[in-house]
């Protein structure tokens, strides 16, 4: 098996171990999927190597082979057994490898489980940080790991900017795109099964949530995804952090919602509106039953905070202008 780290990746084997104006830009329980009612494991074919395992709202994805398992992210601790017991419907081999796309606990609790089986967790250098745990003030817990991660379960293999590995004969990439949905999330690209794997970049049943506080921003999060949409061909499998398996097409169209939720957004900011007035006004109405978990307002209500903050002057306890392109790219 080979193992080669590109560009500013770093190898680092065997380390051991709020609040903006009122709007909780932290993750925060009510970001995290909603552990009520899913409680089955799911598990679908995606190719004859890889397959979604789907527990609690949160998607992670396997690859099996002669190496052994290749697992993008570790979902729930209270998942781990059962999905362990899916995993040897599938095969023998045990996890070798577990990659991170993100800090959040529904994509990492149960690192360390999978750390003490074996596995090596591999992760972007700044979802290590955020596991390591610190913020004294008021509302920094929300962007670390509280209590801090386990040592058996933090990345003994982080990097800067990509990593690519050789596992099952096949190239496996993954790519940091900064500031999207955190300041961590990495792209899982598996060329030879034509399969991306998105994190939390891409939610298919949801608005984006973004957190603020690490520097996330919606520009970001275009920006991110563009550069997936310029890459995957027309057929690849794409597969959000939550929500069903989709297509190229599909991640399109999240592109163009974001897109456009953003301009209305900025605009209303600009001519004055404020918070309450795109809420009662139904800004992004149009958007409610696609995006908002099926017309839930208070969906609506969270989405329309984090992208009111970015525009709002800083004297109205906003961030000041997002950074986003003034004029939407043709790709």
């Amino acid at each position: 098996m080979q193992f080669q780290l590109l560009l500013s990746a770093t190898f680092a084997a065997g380390l051991t171990g709020g609040s903006v104006g009122g709007l909780t830009a932290g993750h925060s329980e009510s970001c995290a999927p909603d552990r009520a009612g899913r409680d089955e494991t799911t598990v679908r074919r995606l190719s004859d190597s890889l397959h979604l395992i789907h527990r609690y709202g949160a998607n992670m994805v396997v690859f099996t082979g002669p190496d052994g398992v290749l697992k993008v992210d570790g979902g729930f601790l209270d998942a781990a057994p059962e999905i362990e017991l899916a995993l040897a419907e599938l095969t023998d081999e045990p996890v070798r490898y577990l990659i991170n796309t993100h800090w959040h606990k529904d994509h990492t609790g149960a690192n360390a489980y999978w750390g003490l089986a074996g596995a090596t967790v591999i992760a972007h250098e700044n979802v290590r940080m955020r596991m390591l745990g610190s913020g004294d003030k008021e509302g920094e817990k929300m962007l670390f790991h509280d209590p801090p991660m386990d040592p058996e379960g933090l990345p003994t293999v982080t990097f800067r900017e990509r990593l690519e590995l050789t596992f099952n004969g096949e190239p496996v990439l993954i790519e940091h795109y900064a500031f999207g949905h955190t300041d961590g999330d990495s792209v899982v690209y598996f060329p030879g099964q034509n399969v991306v794997v998105m994190g939390d970049l891409y939610r298919q049943d949801n608005f984006p949530y973004i957190e603020l506080r690490s520097g996330a921003r919606p520009a970001g999060m275009l920006r991110a995804i563009e550069a997936v949409l310029r890459r995957v061909p027309a057929d690849v499998t794409v597969v959000p952090g939550h929500g069903a398996v989709g297509t190229r097409a599909d991640l399109r169209e999240f592109y163009d919602m974001l897109w456009d939720a953003n301009e209305q957004i900025k605009r209303a900011v600009t001519a004055g509106q404020d918070l309450i007035a795109l809420y009662n006004n139904k800004m992004l109405g149009e958007y409610e039953d696609r995006w908002a978990d099926g017309g839930q307002r208070n969906r609506v209500r969270g989405f329309l905070q984090i992208m009111w903050y970015c525009y709002a002057p800083k004297s109205a306890r906003g961030l000041g202008e997002d950074r986003a392109p003034a004029v939407k790219p043709e790709f």
